[in-house]
């Protein structure tokens, strides 16, 4: 590597990266031999050409991968005496949530229930979506509930 004029070659660059106050992160450029590493995400290091002393703080913008939009009840109860096998629950959401046709979404139970297992969930128009579950017999009257939360992905 050729030296660039006034800058030392192979200095120690740390990379420092933290939350936000009021969200976000952020990604701390430091060349202080030992970082403040308290409530640290990570860290890297690297070497090269900087200035002593050259302290940056940069925002690392990325939207989140996903975002839980809220809880949902998957309900049913057997009017008839329904079979042991794959069935699908409409479900309302709110208005507030925005969920859309075409939008990815996931659920994810939030407590444990035997016997019943949760497969996909699909838009099927604004705020109303299908979840596909097994589910073992009902018998007649009898009821069953999962408590999830609707995830939509960005």
């Amino acid at each position: 590597m050729t030296q660039s004029p006034g800058l030392p070659t192979n200095r120690r660059l740390y990379g420092i990266i933290r939350k936000r106050a009021g969200g976000g992160r952020i990604l701390r450029l430091t060349t202080q031999e030992r970082p403040d590493m308290t409530g640290a995400d990570g860290a890297l290091i690297w070497r090269g050409e900087i200035m002593a002393g050259a302290d940056l703080e940069v925002d690392l913008l990325a939207e989140p991968s996903s975002v839980t939009l809220g809880a949902v009840s998957l309900t049913q109860k057997a009017a008839v005496a329904l079979t042991a096998g794959v069935r699908r629950l409409t479900i309302a959401t709110p208005a507030a949530w925005q969920v859309r046709p075409g939008q990815a979404l996931m659920i994810a139970p939030t407590a444990f229930v035997t016997g019943y297992a949760i497969h996909d969930v699909v838009v099927t128009k604004d705020n109303e979506v299908s979840v596909a579950l097994t589910c073992p017999a009902l018998a007649l009257g009898a009821s069953f509930t999962i408590p999830a939360k609707l995830i939509r992905f960005t």
